[in-house]
């Protein structure tokens, strides 16, 4: 139905919206096999670009019945994309609170520190501080007294951004596991220990013990001995 009313709507004003083909109307378009299927593709993307598409497989609904799976869940991911609305997504939730917070002397460097703070929580930061501002604060203008009191006043609004980043978003802003015990956790012996050589048992450590020196026997010189032998007996 979508297509069609697409359709409708361009075949109605088809005079302004396909100026910009070179003045070719609709049915001349649709004339050669290659404009044809880029008037397609043309009402295609038109079409993706007015709703979300939502998925076709179905599952049981609360009565039993089949329902289509609901459409706010995204098909693919891309990590950029991802990325972007996280942050364009946190920008706005860090604004919000930043009305609400009610701070006296808020300057531009402390909102856009407490922004970066939702920014780096939105995608994946713990709230570790960064050791250096971001690179607008290492141009030549900041590396002097009053750039270096900007970068205090961008500290203080990551620091306070980052606790209540933290707050917003809690343990859920992360991809979540598959919440299963690993199965080589039962069977030690088969689970790896590291890359490389193997690690070679441990020899056993001796145990001290008490060395006990032999009592050795006094013996007669052997001089001795064989003149007492060689004496005649009377």
């Amino acid at each position: 139905m979508l297509h069609l009313r697409v359709l409708t709507v361009l075949t109605d004003n088809e005079d302004g919206l396909l100026s910009h083909l070179g003045g070719h109307s609709l049915t001349t378009l649709t004339d050669h096999p290659v404009k044809r299927l880029f008037a397609l593709l043309l009402l295609s993307a038109l079409a993706a670009g007015c709703q979300c598409m939502p998925c076709r497989s179905q599952f049981a609904g609360p009565f039993g019945k089949a329902v289509l799976c609901p459409p706010q869940f995204d098909h693919f991911y891309c990590r950029y994309i991802d990325d972007f609305r996280s942050k364009s997504a946190a920008r706005r939730t860090a604004r919000e609170s930043l009305r609400c917070l009610r701070r006296e002397g808020i300057t531009c460097d402390f909102r856009e520190g407490f922004e970066n703070a939702f920014e780096d929580v939105s995608t994946g930061s713990r709230g570790q501080i960064p050791s250096q501002p971001p690179p607008p604060y290492w141009n030549m203008c900041a590396r002097s007294p009053d750039g270096h009191a900007r970068v205090e006043q961008w500290y203080a609004g990551y620091r306070v951004g980052i606790d209540l980043a933290l707050a917003h978003y809690g343990d859920h802003n992360r991809v979540h596991p598959a919440g299963m015990e690993c199965p080589a956790a039962n069977y030690p012996q088969i689970m790896p220990t590291q890359i490389g050589e193997p690690i070679l048992p441990a020899e056993p450590t001796p145990v001290a013990q008490d060395f006990v020196v032999p009592q050795l026997m006094e013996q007669e010189p052997k001089g001795v001995a064989s003149l007492e032998r060689s004496r005649p007996i009377r």
